[in-house]
């Protein structure tokens, strides 16, 4: 009999698996597309049906289908193997230990905690009533799992003696996010959600991985959150989840379009009226990591949001981001209504042709400003204001050309005064650069290296509190962002730019960690800390490796007897953090 691993290659082909995930483009009788795991203009990413392999000859990635899983989905050997099994329809004999490890053990109790949130549900009428009345069908309400948190008055541990009885720890209930340990010496649990309607949300795979609870009902829960997320765990990073996502990705890449809304009703209305490739960020503006998983099907976004000013505003962090990765960005008018859902709800076909007529961002942002300002003055200080910062960040020249004739004509001015304010931010951000600004980093640790270095000046900043970094720790920084560190408590003296800068990352520490006990984000902090010195030495690593190749082909045995030295004392301290953060 064939192993496992065997029947899930006879049954899932390497094409139908890769496809799912990004765009194929035919080459030849290969498939060819831009590579996933780094950024690349030029297609080099290969996969080849007759071997059933995948290969990048930019990155030097590559494997089977079981490595690609591991690869996109971040996960280990044991976890790809369960998400193609069920992806093929094959049982796993679950009596193997190995299979039930952390991560295996969470997904299994929120879906867990999912059938007790439907099972809650079922006999609450008033509840489905109310969701009946905001447009959804029944058939809509059983797809996409919604359910009900009781409320306080049924008590406040139902979610938890559910879980207990289901057999899981208090520490793995705590862990998933569904309970919150109380402030008192007994150390009891209670359920985080109470008296919520419950979205599941769910991971590219379409497994729960966190929930968003809806407050109902509302009378007498006067300044109660209307909505609440599950905290960030092993499970749920907010800044990588996209909504609807593991339903949408297969319209996407059809429809070569993106589309991106607000929040968990907006996305499942939209696909009850058959815009099928919507989805939604939680609780957090549009990241690289969004962008990075929806560049793998599609450089066309469509966005919807609130056309008054501040919406405009609000709604576009995370817009400049993708215009600068070379996005086509649209924007949806709506035609009535405050968001999609509402839209869908009175007439789907609206909000289908809205979507078909949505207009590209610039287009959008002029013509709306132009009608609700007439004075030409204020109209110009607010195009200046609003507009040019995303032209600036159109990547094609002969686009950016095109729009700055239609701004010209908009504003009925000539286009050399656009041109000279588009030269000044150029020389504005190469400045920065130069003073050590966010680009001041070599491309092979930007992405890793600064990533972490600012996560943790997320924490210090949010908390206020440089000491949560010790002060042998702050040689690993960059040089900005040691200054800063020994700043902290300065920001009023900062420069307009730092000071942008300071409070960005001091938003995204409290909105990564916000609910998270103190010892939890100590230990966050270890991890994360371990992570940079890693990443630091295994770049010394690598330059010691190149070194040795060098005196290895110039017959140099002293020289190479040292740098083999160094390299294995790296290695050593590489495995030694390694070891420390399991």
């Amino acid at each position: 009999m064939s192993s496992p691993v065997e029947q899930i290659k006879q049954r899932i082909s390497v094409v139908d698996l890769i496809q799912s995930y990004i765009k194929l483009d035919k080459a030849g009788v290969n498939f060819k597309a831009r590579c996933p795991f780094h950024s690349e203009k030029t297609p080099s990413f290969v996969v080849s049906p007759s071997r059933d392999i995948w290969h990048c000859f930019g990155c030097n990635r590559g494997g089977d289908i079981f490595a690609f899983v591991m690869e996109i989905e971040g996960v280990e050997f044991i976890e790809a193997l369960r998400i193609l099994a069920e992806r093929a329809g094959i049982k796993l004999k679950m009596e193997d230990p190995r299979l039930r490890n952390e991560r295996t053990r969470l997904l299994e109790l929120m879906k867990d905690a999912t059938d007790f949130y439907r099972n809650e549900l079922i006999s609450r009428e008033e509840v489905l009533e109310y969701l009946r009345k905001r447009g959804l069908k029944d058939s809509t309400i059983q797809s996409y799992l919604l359910g009900y948190a009781p409320p306080e008055n049924s008590g406040w541990r139902k979610l938890y003696e559910f879980l207990l009885g289901k057999g899981y720890s208090d520490e793995e209930i705590e862990k998933s996010g569904m309970a919150i340990k109380a402030e008192d010496t007994r150390k009891r649990y209670y359920d985080r959600f109470r008296g919520r309607i419950m979205f599941p949300i769910f991971d590219f795979s379409g497994r729960t991985v966190a929930f968003s609870g809806r407050i109902f009902p509302e009378e007498g829960r006067e300044g109660v959150g209307k909505y609440i997320n599950s905290p960030q765990t092993v499970l749920y990073d907010k800044s990588r989840i996209l909504y609807g996502f593991d339903r949408a990705k297969t319209e996407i890449r059809k429809k070569d379009a993106c589309v991106i809304v607000e929040g968990q009703m907006d996305v499942i209305m939209s696909h009850q009226a058959d815009v099928l490739n919507a989805v939604a960020i939680s609780g957090t503006g549009l990241t690289p990591y969004h962008l990075e998983s929806i560049g793998r099907l599609t450089n066309n976004l469509i966005v919807s949001f609130d056309s008054d000013e501040a919406g405009l505003i609000a709604a576009g962090r995370g817009i400049d981001l993708a215009l600068e990765r070379g996005f086509e960005v649209k924007v949806v008018s709506l035609p009535f209504g405050k968001d999609p859902a509402d839209v869908v709800h009175k007439d789907p076909v609206a909000w289908q042709k809205a979507v078909e007529e949505s207009h590209h961002i610039i287009d959008f942002y002029l013509k709306t400003l132009a009608e609700k300002i007439s004075d030409s003055r204020e109209l110009k200080r607010k195009a200046e204001q609003i507009v040019l910062p995303y032209l600036f960040y159109i990547e094609s020249e002969i686009d950016k050309s095109h729009w700055v004739g239609e701004i010209a004509k908009c504003l009925k001015m000539n286009e050399e005064p656009i041109w000279e304010q588009l030269k000044k931010m150029k020389l504005k951000k190469i400045k920065t650069e130069e003073n050590g600004g966010e680009e001041n980093f070599p491309a092979d640790v930007k992405t890793r290296r600064l990533l972490l270095e600012e996560r943790l000046l997320g924490i210090v900043f949010w908390k206020n509190d440089a000491k949560i970094i010790p002060d042998d720790k702050y040689s690993l920084f960059s040089d900005k962002h040691q200054f800063l560190l020994k700043n902290s408590k300065g920001r009023s003296k900062l420069q307009d730019e730092s000071k942008h800068y300071w409070e960005r990352l001091a938003l995204e520490g409290e909105l990564s960690y916000d609910g998270i006990e103190d010892a939890k984000l100590k230990d966050e902090v270890k991890i994360l800390l371990n992570g940079l010195e890693r990443e630091i030495l295994q770049g010394e690593s690598e330059a010691i490796a190149a070194s040795i190749k060098k005196f290895e082909a110039e017959g140099n045995e002293e020289a190479l007897a040292e740098q083999l030295n160094k390299f294995n004392d790296l290695n050593k301290q590489i495995s030694q953090i390694s070891k420390n953060q399991r």
